[in-house]
């Protein structure tokens, strides 16, 4: 970040998976995941390698996962990830990486993933689309590029959850989703098998909401994870740790774990206890937004992130009664098959 490249060594990950038994004992879990995230991981493969041989064949590893723009993808990598059955979230923001994500020396990134895009689909065929305002009215324009060029049938479109939306942005989102989810139906209709998390996830918190009841945490931060810098500093997330907030200390010393406990629940918010939640009709659904942005924000949620909500839980509502009213065979398998997934 900010071209001061720091590459976590083999000490780190030593001490990680030598303290992962008790950083389960203090989150009561019995297994976890290892994420690999940066920056760019595949920058340091080498490391990622030497991770998984040391953690292969732990009982307490669940799965591995590799976030990554997939750039420096080439058939070799594909093999070794596909052969360990590692997954991977691919960040790729199609048309709008020409204005979003730019290269170091400040060109656009966008022809870098036409050339390797024959390459990427031989590992995955889903990506992570960020939704902010300086692309929301391309929204719909988006998804014909990654279904009708791309052939790609479940971009994820995901908030910017941060204070960034005026009122201005949330009228003209208001307007775009509406787009956005017409063409979803369109394509559900010509039975084009699409998923788009924007719609889909809202549908599957409502259900566990009504059979559960409102979950006490909002993410993994304070609940069942940590984050854990190249340098072995320990963060509730990397967005903690980007911006220095509330560490729990370095892996690479003795950590005092009575204090990392302290520091946990500190930084644990309860969206069940949010004052301004409590009277939501969402309130056993919605959970609020990205907890780092929460204790920003003097431990509330933002106000702009809960019209955002309110507008996205609507439209998939909109959607579900519609493609259950028309009897979308596509859209109940893949509601169905998105219940299944979560138990």
């Amino acid at each position: 970040m900010n071209n001061n490249p720091i590459n976590m060594n083999t000490n780190v990950i030593d001490k990680t998976i030598e303290n992962i038994p008790k950083l389960l004992s203090i989150f009561n879990k019995r297994k976890c995941d290892m994420v690999y995230f940066g920056g760019e991981p595949l920058i340091n493969l080498d490391l990622i390698k030497y991770t998984h041989n040391k953690i292969k064949d732990l009982p307490f590893i669940n799965n591995e996962l590799i976030i990554s723009n997939l750039l420096l993808l080439d058939y070799d990598i594909i093999n070794y990830i596909k052969s360990n059955n590692i997954n991977v979230s691919w960040s790729f923001d199609g048309l709008w990486n020409k204005t979003n994500r730019l290269m170091k020396d400040g060109t656009e990134s966008f022809d870098l993933y036409m050339n390797k895009l024959d390459t990427i689909k031989r590992l995955t065929q889903g990506c992570k689309v960020m939704v902010s305002p300086s692309c929301v009215n391309t929204m719909t324009e988006n998804l014909k590029f990654f279904v009708e060029e791309l052939n790609i049938y479940s971009p994820d479109f995901s908030l910017v959850r941060d204070n960034i939306w005026s009122e201005t942005d949330i009228l003209l989102f208001e307007t775009e989703i509406k787009r956005l989810s017409e063409q979803v139906m369109n394509y559900l209709r010509n039975n084009i098998n699409i998923s788009v998390g924007l719609f889909t996830l809202p549908i599957l918190d409502m259900i566990v909401g009504k059979k559960l009841g409102k979950r006490p945490f909002g993410c993994f931060v304070g609940n069942s994870g940590i984050a854990i810098m190249p340098n072995g500093d320990i963060y509730p997330c990397a967005r903690f740790g980007t911006n220095k907030i509330n560490s729990y200390g370095n892996i690479l010393n003795e950590i005092d774990y009575e204090q990392f406990i302290n520091i946990n629940n500190k930084v644990y918010l309860d969206p069940r206890k949010f004052d301004k939640c409590k009277q939501c009709k969402l309130y056993n659904y919605c959970n609020a937004g990205c907890t780092f942005s929460q204790i920003e924000n003097n431990n509330e949620p933002l106000d702009s992130i809960c019209k955002l909500y309110h507008i996205i839980y609507k439209e998939s509502i909109n959607i579900y009664n519609i493609m259950l009213k028309e009897n979308n065979k596509l859209y109940k398998e893949m509601i169905k098959s998105a219940i299944n997934n979560i138990g």
